[in-house]
């Protein structure tokens, strides 16, 4: 590793995390830059990305199962329709790179770039919850009671408000036998240069829903570092989830001597007090208890993201080169999952699915979302599966038998 891109590192770390800069409208509450104080969509650099979720109406896209943008997609707190409201999905938002002609604006350049999103729904149609409640429902705005806290886009003004379109990440319980956030959505972009800096908008249905933006400095094997956190249970953090925040996190990547580094962005649900937690920010992220990441809370309300865009030195077309020149891709997040419960294959969404012993035999073929495996022998086998929404396979090489 160059020593420049070792300094790239440092500098992120000293000034990702803790530290927002706030300023207080009201004696008792933190509040974050809007969108019209850091200029959003304002750069020396190009705008190569713009995933806007009012966008993103294609029919593959998992969507929401809410009658608007008022309430959850997902009976998140357990009941009998906790997956069937809106099965989430898994997937990539295939966007244009844009490129920047003088005289024109921006045009599409030809090249394309893959934004991975793992549980999550789309509502490229609904506003978010503050909006619906007051302009659709004629409700009164939470917050009502104090004239610091009123989530109707009068004491803090943000785009987010009046903004269609969100994708949801999922905050759907995880089985006992896997990680507490093993269904939880996020989203991801991966290996991108030259980044000056992210701007993104998120929202909730209710206060103290936490969301975490996390930058990683190099490819696979590095650390993901905490940009921005908005955590679940410290109320003067997240007074106005549910009216919605813009963002901007500086990335510092856009000078030529580190254009190499492929920077990654990620957003994901973040349940944790970082009042509680915020003394294992300086550990190694294998010595940090789980609950640094995320902490279930009784309540399951979601995180919803409304816009991201990415700003760089380079245009979209030689970001396209520098990914071909280094043979470094933007990644493609498979739209389902297979793993295996003890001897059973299971998969996250309806497939045909067949094991093969090494030797390229057929063993068994299932329709649906698992195959058993009892009675085979302990070996490695090779599991195909081919989802039956979108005919994307995959191959797995699993151990598995008695």
């Amino acid at each position: 590793m160059k020593s420049i891109t070792k300094s790239i590192f440092v500098g992120a770390a000293a000034l990702m995390a803790f530290s927002i800069d706030a300023s207080a409208q009201c004696a008792s509450y933190t509040y974050y830059p809007i969108g019209q104080a850091i200029g959003w969509e304002s750069s020396n650099n190009y705008l190569i990305l713009d995933l806007d979720a009012e966008k993103l109406t294609d029919p593959s896209f998992p969507r929401t199962g809410a009658d608007d943008g008022k309430s959850d997609n997902l009976n998140y707190t357990g009941g009998p329709d906790n997956t069937t409201k809106a099965p989430v999905g898994s997937g990539n938002i295939t966007l244009p790179l844009m490129d920047f002609v003088a005289g024109t604006g921006y045009v599409e350049s030809g090249h394309h770039y893959n934004v991975g999103y793992v549980n999550c729904v789309f509502a490229p149609d609904h506003y978010g919850s503050a909006y619906t409640k007051v302009e659709d429902w004629g409700e009164e705005p939470s917050g009502k009671n104090d004239a610091c806290t009123k989530n109707d886009n009068s004491s803090l003004i943000g785009n987010v408000y009046a903004k269609k379109g969100f994708i949801e990440l999922s905050r759907q319980v995880a089985p006992t036998d896997q990680p507490i956030n093993a269904l939880c959505g996020y989203i991801q972009l991966d290996n991108l240069h030259g980044v000056e800096k992210i701007q993104w908008s998120y929202s909730s249905t209710s206060w103290k829903r936490g969301v975490i933006c996390e930058v990683r400095y190099g490819g696979e094997g590095e650390e993901w570092l905490p940009s921005r956190i908005m955590p679940s249970d410290v109320n003067n953090y997240s007074i106005f989830s549910e009216q919605g925040y813009e963002f901007e996190e500086l990335i510092g990547a856009d000078d030529p001597e580190v254009y190499e580094v492929p920077v990654s962005v990620r957003f994901r649900i973040f349940d944790c007090d970082t009042l509680t937690f915020a003394h294992e920010y300086e550990m190694d992220a294998s010595e940090r208890s789980p609950e640094y990441y995320y902490k279930q809370t009784s309540s399951l309300q979601v995180a919803r993201i409304h816009q991201i865009k990415v700003f760089s030195a380079l245009k979209g077309s030689e970001m396209a080169a520098y990914l071909d020149a280094t043979g470094i891709e933007n990644q493609v997040i498979n739209s389902f999952e297979v793993n295996k419960l003890g001897n059973v294959v299971t998969t996250t969404t309806e497939c045909e699915i067949e094991l093969y012993n090494l030797d390229g035999q057929l063993l068994k073929k299932e329709r649906g979302t698992s195959l058993d495996t009892w009675g085979l022998p302990r070996n490695v086998y090779i599991v195909k599966a081919r989802s039956l929404n979108n005919g994307d396979t995959q191959n797995v090489k699993m151990p598995l038998g008695l």
